[in-house]
């Protein structure tokens, strides 16, 4: 979801979701509804980036996003990192248990 685009219909889509009694159906055409407004944000969200580029703007908010995409992906090699670490420590530690639960 783009920041500071949140509406009254999405909204009201996401909470129509927790109701599990609705039909197939029912659930399809929510869903639908959530993708035409997803799809409506998204559309408005690019036609304002391109006006905001044709006006000279936006230059600036590349750079500030190309330097969140790298800090993201910095922290994801980190945690892909840290979850390879505890996946072999929780390894280890099952196949002790293991061989103290088979003494």
């Amino acid at each position: 979801m783009l920041p500071g685009i949140v509406n009254e219909s999405y909204l009201s889509a996401r909470i129509g979701c927790i109701n599990t009694y609705d039909s197939p159906m029912t659930r399809l055409n929510q869903a639908t509804e959530r993708l035409k407004s997803a799809l409506d944000r998204l559309d408005a969200a690019v036609e304002g980036r391109v006006q905001a580029r044709s006006n000279g703007e936006g230059a600036s908010d590349d750079s500030e996003l190309r330097a969140a995409l790298s800090a993201a992906r910095e922290e994801n090699e980190n945690l892909q990192s840290l979850a390879g670490e505890v996946s072999s420590r929780l390894d280890s530690t099952i196949a002790r248990l293991k061989s103290v639960m088979e003494a």
